[in-house]
């Protein structure tokens, strides 16, 4: 079959396809459907855990990490 992949940044939106993810595998545990989220940054450090648990896989992408660089503070806050 197909690897579903979501593109998601911030935790919000995170959050909810790791919700629809554990979702549609609760309804088919046996399955090895593999998910991933493409992208997966500024995450709510409550649900890392979330992706091995699942599992999903977070694809991310080092480069955007100097390119945010400049507004994560004034957009997250300094503690995240």
């Amino acid at each position: 079959g197909y690897q579903l992949g979501v593109h998601a940044i911030g935790d919000r939106a995170n959050r909810e396809v790791l919700d629809v993810y554990e979702r549609v595998l609760a309804r088919h545990p046996k399955k090895d459907l593999r998910f991933r989220i493409e992208h997966a940054q500024h995450l709510d450090p409550a649900d890392v855990p979330r992706f091995a648990r699942l599992p999903v896989l977070a694809m991310m992408q080092g480069i955007h990490c100097p390119s945010d660089a400049p507004f994560v503070a004034a957009r997250l806050g300094e503690k995240r």
